[in-house]
């Protein structure tokens, strides 16, 4: 048996140390300039990056899965950062459309992983029924984009932020909502119909290449 296979490589930790040195720096920058609301979405974005650090590493210790990883961390980041602290989303409006339907395929996949990590044995090959894993797929996409939107919401009321544009007028606030929540089913879509492909065509080469990989650590145990 090999030692250190839990160690973290050094790609996502040094994209986790870039990250979390600008949401820091940014929320150091809003302190200076009493920029509360965007303080608090700095500091919301914090806790929820190291959550989801926390979740990757139990989903997949594997190093096949710094990937998502890695794409989760810079779109979180980023769009804290530059999007909602120094209001990078208010020049370019659609690309926060863009990092919802980013988030929307990261999010589908997480949930395909996740289905599999909580209820298969790792030493057994059997497919799941295609449709049932696309609806998994885009029913835990849809649950994450709502807890984010919920995010939005208690930020704008309770520290008068703008993260959903109310200020603006109550239909434009329900437009925004609903074309984030769009966008992400959208890339959820993407990805839910090439897994339902897969299955539907190869569902045991998938197994092997796609899933296996994820759980390196589980599976050696297993063994």
């Amino acid at each position: 048996m090999t030692t250190g296979t839990r160690n973290k490589p050094s790609i996502p930790c040094l994209v986790h140390v870039i990250v979390l040195a600008g949401l820091i720096f940014g929320s150091l920058d809003c302190v200076s300039l009493a920029k509360w609301y965007e303080l608090s979405a700095g500091i919301g974005g914090i806790i929820a990056l190291l959550l989801a650090w926390w979740f990757f590493q139990w989903l997949c210790p594997g190093a096949y899965c710094s990937i998502l990883d890695i794409a989760v961390s810079f779109l979180t980041g980023q769009g804290i950062v530059w999007g909602t602290i120094y209001h990078g989303y208010d020049q370019f409006s659609s690309y926060d459309t863009l990092i919802h339907f980013l988030f929307g395929m990261a999010l589908a996949w997480t949930g395909v992983l996740l289905l599999y990590r909580k209820t298969k044995d790792l030493k057994q090959g059997q497919p799941y029924e295609p449709g049932l894993v696309l609806l998994f797929g885009l029913s835990f996409t849809m649950l994450g984009k709502f807890v984010w939107e919920l995010y939005e919401f208690a930020g704008d009321r309770l520290v008068a932020s703008d993260m959903q544009r109310w200020q603006e007028g109550d239909l434009i606030a329900l437009t925004d909502t609903m074309i984030d929540l769009a966008a992400g089913l959208l890339g959820a879509l993407m990805i839910g119909l090439l897994v339902y492909w897969k299955l539907r065509h190869n569902p045991e080469h998938f197994y092997q290449e796609r899933i296996l990989p994820h759980f390196d650590n589980q599976r050696t145990a297993l063994d």
